[in-house]
């Protein structure tokens, strides 16, 4: 087959994946995650369900595409937007500001479906919580920075310090996630960082 017909058979393709992953995104955030069926997502798109199976395993795949997506952004946009603040702790505060926002327009319905599946019993490794991810990637590169330039303390590791901050991001998105929470996951993001800064920083 010619190359510019290949080429043009794969522009297809991952036009209609990523059709398919706006349309999937869209119906969530209108009916709620586990109101949309695969069903509705192809009638949407006027594909059948063996044409949606070609490009997602299951609707689960479907929100992991919108984590792989951010973690793009995490290493290229993200960088470029923090790189204004000229502290390392400021940058990394600005980071971890712009990772709850990604949350934020996430929706709380979808985040509950991602808990859901997340703790489901499954043989799979999350990719949520795969620390090879740009989102911990990035931010431990922010945090030895700041370590290097005396903003951070050293007796605890580049590694478990981004640990951390992402294990305490992750409680606070899940009380925001509960059934008839109140949290206001900016407000309470705040306070977490201000918190959590004051006690990993060399200036107390």
């Amino acid at each position: 087959m010619p190359k510019s017909k290949m080429t043009m058979r794969k522009a297809r393709a991952l036009s209609t994946r990523r059709g398919i992953f706006d349309t999937a995104v869209s119906l969530f955030a209108k009916k709620g995650y586990s109101k949309v069926t695969v069903d509705d997502i192809c009638n949407k798109m006027g594909l059948s369900k063996g044409a949606f199976y070609n490009y997602f395993k299951s609707k689960d795949q479907i929100i992991m595409e919108g984590f792989i997506a951010y973690d793009e952004y995490y290493r290229t946009d993200a960088l470029k937007e923090i790189a204004n603040f000229k502290g390392c702790i400021d940058q990394l505060v600005a980071y971890n500001r712009l990772v709850l926002n990604k949350i934020i327009q996430t929706g709380k319905p979808t985040m509950q479906a991602v808990f859901h599946s997340e703790m489901g019993f499954k043989k799979r490794a999350s990719y949520i919580n795969s620390e090879k991810r740009s989102l911990y990637i990035v931010g431990e590169s922010l945090v030895a920075e700041a370590q290097k330039a005396g903003e951070l303390r050293t007796d605890l590791s580049s590694k478990q310090i981004t640990n951390i901050i992402v294990r305490s991001l992750r409680g606070i998105v899940y009380d925001w996630c509960l059934p008839g929470s109140k949290v206001d996951l900016e407000e309470a993001g705040e306070d977490m960082l201000k918190v959590l800064i004051s006690g990993l920083s060399t200036h107390q």
